[in-house]
């Protein structure tokens, strides 16, 4: 069996889970490789556009494809894709030649709507967020059009029917209806958007979680976590990491600020601090009230499960996530998260068994979870077995493998 995942990157949440499932299949002893934009790391059976030309067309090819946004200017700051330039590779998937191909996150035009039905090969196509199913958007929030056509899009803020949204979602309808394709969802929300779009409810959508490995994120000595990283061994710490921390709006940085504010009103500074990694734009403090330690932008899975390790409390304020790798992450290295609930947040959160789920979009209700946690040190044992116990049962990445092989055979089989 031959299996070719594609994703724009290897960095970003899709990137990461793309990548491990890819060394997944591979320690499972399945002929698998990767086709991402760019090999940041080297490692092997991850191929990218091989010449300088190729390169400077991808760039080229990212920055055509947004222009009709242009005619946009009043749309939302959140991700919005119209993946109609052709890409440069449908020729590296000939050249494969795999007997199954395994789609992730293909914005940027990388991949283009049109040139889906040009691969003759069963297709799977793990979703990451929306877009799949939308008329451009990345995270429709309470927008349910992508139910019927899309069009009149809140996002671009438009009030035509026969907006952009509509075009696109147009073109994936002609394009797609007759391809061999199964919908992956990592989450049973997602899995239940995607049954109910106008362009995958006839689809057969399965819901298979991505993985983690186990063995480089666990617990470790907490002690010894915080002496390497210079913390105070008798604060308690409440994490926070986002990929874009500021300009990516919807990881709720200032939800986070509004419950720190109440923590701090509550006179408990004395106690508690902030830990925070991910990328900045330009600014470099936080208006937090609590003391904070910036770590910068981590990469390194041994470095991320120390953090993770030194932390008492994980928290993701998001507004909409899928299943996000930083609560697994957290999870895995036995750090209990608070979170809202919402999207596939419940599938890795347990409300009060290894962690907190907070009502949408309340700070006075988050910062409850977070002292709910950090105030009983039995409690939060518990809570820190609970966490790990869940990824190992439900979300480890050989077995997550295992799971993939199975469904890829089946469909090799049964095409």
């Amino acid at each position: 069996m031959k299996v070719l995942i594609i994703n724009y990157s290897l960095t970003g949440g899709a990137g990461i889970a793309a990548f491990r499932l890819h060394r997944g299949l591979l320690d499972a002893g399945v002929k698998s490789t990767m086709l991402v934009q760019k090999n940041l790391n080297d490692f092997p059976k991850i191929i990218s556009p091989d010449s300088s030309i190729n390169r400077l067309k991808s760039i080229f090819t990212k920055r055509i494809d947004a222009w009709p946004l242009f005619f946009y200017r009043n749309k939302q700051d959140f991700p919005f894709s119209i993946s109609s330039t052709s890409s440069n590779i449908l020729q590296k998937i000939e050249q494969i030649n795999p007997d199954i191909v395994h789609l992730h996150w293909l914005g940027k035009g990388f991949l283009a709507i049109k040139e889906l039905d040009q691969i003759r090969r069963p297709l799977v196509w793990t979703l990451h967020d929306s877009w799949a199913f939308t008329g451009g958007c990345h995270l429709p929030f309470d927008c349910s059009r992508y139910t019927e056509r899309c069009g009149n899009c809140p996002q671009l803020r438009s009030n035509k029917e026969n907006d952009l949204s509509r075009k696109i979602w147009q073109k994936k309808y002609y394009h797609w209806q007759d391809i061999n394709l199964t919908i992956i969802s990592p989450s049973r929300w997602l899995a239940q958007c995607a049954k109910q779009s106008s362009l995958f409810r006839n689809r057969r959508v399965e819901v298979l979680p991505n993985g983690i490995n186990t063995n480089v994120f666990k617990p470790l000595d907490k002690k010894i976590a915080r002496q390497r990283l210079n913390l105070s061994p008798n604060k308690k710490y409440i994490l926070f990491g986002a990929g874009n921390i500021i300009k990516d709006k919807n990881k709720g940085l200032h939800f986070l600020k509004s419950s720190l504010e109440k923590i701090y009103q509550d006179n408990l500074i004395k106690k508690i601090e902030v830990i925070i990694f991910g990328k900045l734009e330009k600014v470099k403090k936080f208006d937090l009230k609590l003391k904070h330690h910036y770590l910068g932008k981590i990469e390194n899975d041994k470095k991320l499960s120390l953090i993770y390790s030194a932390a008492d409390v994980a928290v993701m304020p998001s507004m909409l996530e899928n299943l996000p790798n930083i609560i697994m992450e957290s999870m895995a290295c036995g750090t209990p998260c608070v979170a809202f609930n919402t999207g596939g947040i419940p599938d890795l959160v347990d409300h009060k068994k290894n962690g907190f789920i907070a009502k949408p979009f309340k700070s006075q209700d988050f910062k409850r979870g977070i002292l709910w946690i950090l105030q009983n040190n039995q409690r939060l044992k518990q809570l820190s077995d609970n966490s790990r116990k869940k990824v190992l049962d439900k979300f480890d990445n050989r077995k997550i493998a295992k799971r993939h092989q199975a469904l890829y055979s089946q469909l090799i089989d049964n095409p």
